[in-house]
């Protein structure tokens, strides 16, 4: 095998115990292809890297991204979303600043709006609608823009949201090693 077709993942620890199948009967979570899912966004991994992407825009500081995070936090809770819908918006915000150079300041309250949908569209189950999102921005923006930065957003990334997110990770490695069947 070549380096990139090697397993991207260790072999399974306790192999004796499937700490999948106290999830078999929910279909959604397909754990008897866990492994081969997990392989998979590992392998994924470089392909997603963000580079350190402040430098090309010289109106959004360290602060300024923080705050906006915070600010995603915010509507996380205030629609009741889940912990992975907030960690793939983020993820879409970052990919979308490393690969444009065009965002201004203004422009990041519509362009965080555009990624929460977005991944509600991809995790959420029942996810807001546009006028939820134009409702807590106080109609910072208009149905047509949040649809155009949508699609710009994931023109921009290649329609690719399929990336591995690190709280997808934790959760799973959480719930397996305080399994005590395999020690």
């Amino acid at each position: 095998f070549s380096e990139e077709l090697k397993p991207a993942v260790e072999p399974d620890p306790c192999p004796a115990y499937d700490f999948d199948a106290e999830s078999g009967p929910d279909i959604a979570n397909v754990s008897e292809f866990a492994f081969d899912i997990f392989r998979y966004y590992r392998s994924r991994e470089k392909q997603f890297y963000v580079h350190d992407y402040l430098s090309q825009h010289p109106n959004i500081s360290k602060q300024t991204r923080a705050v906006l995070a915070d600010w995603m936090v915010e509507i996380q809770e205030t629609f009741e979303l889940n912990h992975e819908t907030l960690y793939m918006a983020v993820k879409i915000v970052d990919m979308y600043l490393s690969k444009t150079k065009e965002v201004t300041k203004d422009d990041l309250q519509l362009l965080a709006s555009a990624a929460i949908f977005i991944s509600c569209k991809f995790e959420e189950r029942s996810p807001p609608l546009i006028d939820d999102f134009m409702y807590v921005c106080e109609e910072a923006f208009d149905r047509d823009q949040m649809i155009r930065m949508e699609m710009k957003v994931l023109d921009t990334i290649n329609y690719d949201i399929g990336f591995p997110l690190s709280y997808r990770h934790v959760r799973r490695y959480a719930r397996v090693s305080f399994r005590r069947e395999c020690y």
